[in-house]
C-alpha cells in the first residue's frame, strides 16, 4: 500500500512549478560579434595595463641597478681598498 501524502500537513506538500515550454533562442550573430568585440577590447585594455606595469618595473630595476653600481664604485674607490680581491 503506497502512501499518498494526504496525511501530511499543508506546509509539507510540494508545489509543482511548470517549466516554460519555449527554449531560449540562441543569440544573434550581431550579439555574438558584439560580445566577442567587447571581450577583445577588455583583453587589450588588460594587456596595456600589463605592459605599463612591466615598463614601470623595468624602469625601477634600471634605477636600482644604477644606484647599486654607484655604491659599489664608491666602495671600491675608498682609500685602503686594494684592487685585487683578498686571497
Amino acid at each position: 500500500m503506497q502512501d499518498s501524502g494526504a496525511h501530511l500537513p499543508p506546509e509539507r506538500i510540494a508545489t509543482i512549478l511548470a517549466f516554460p515550454i519555449e527554449r531560449a533562442r540562441p543569440p544573434s550573430a550581431q550579439t555574438r560579434l558584439q560580445r566577442a568585440l567587447d571581450s577583445l577590447r577588455d583583453a587589450l585594455a588588460e594587456q596595456q595595463r600589463a605592459v605599463c606595469a612591466l615598463q614601470d618595473a623595468s624602469a625601477q630595476l634600471k634605477a636600482t641597478l644604477a644606484e647599486l653600481h654607484t655604491r659599489l664604485a664608491r666602495h671600491a674607490d675608498r682609500p685602503g681598498r686594494s684592487a685585487a680581491p683578498p686571497g
